[in-house]
């Protein structure tokens, strides 16, 4: 992120002005919609008061997300808590920036095997709830669309 940062920077973007961090733990894994997560609930206020500062601060403009690596997941859980009138008024853009199908399959694969996966987190990534952030919902996937279909059954969003 801090060479994207640097890039902005050298093109106009001013640090506290019209460029804005919002940095989040990636061990604390929103619940489920209705369910509690101090943490997760805690960002989702922050940084809707952040994009609200971020907007009014630039002529009550619509901001640009960037989200980088699993960021993206959480940044994506965010904007689709968010109510649709807020995210028309306040984000014009939603851009996800290394956040990788590669790594995303890599760390289901150790979740559902047991196995660690190959990532820096090791035998404590199989573990994290975060990982099922990225899984497919019945929100965007109707229940009657399968997912993942086998010879012997279909898969749904459930």
């Amino acid at each position: 992120m801090g060479r994207l940062v640097e890039a902005l920077e050298k093109v106009g973007y001013r640090d506290g002005e019209t460029l804005f961090g919002a940095p989040y733990d990636f061990r604390q894994a929103p619940a489920a919609p209705g369910k509690p997560c101090r943490a997760f609930s805690r960002f989702r206020r922050q940084l809707r008061a952040l994009v609200e500062h971020a907007s009014r601060t630039n002529g009550d403009q619509p901001v640009v997300l960037v989200s980088h690596s699993q960021g993206g997941y959480f940044a994506l859980e965010f904007i689709n808590r968010s109510p649709m009138a807020w995210r028309r008024r306040h984000v014009k853009h939603f851009v996800m920036a290394s956040t990788g199908a590669g790594g995303f399959v890599l760390g289901l694969q150790s979740l559902v095997s047991g196995v660690s996966d190959a990532s820096p987190m090791g035998l404590a990534g199989r573990s994290l709830a975060c990982k099922f952030t990225s899984l497919p919902s019945p929100k965007v996937f109707d229940r009657d669309t399968p997912l993942v279909v086998t010879r012997d059954k279909n898969y749904r969003s459930s």
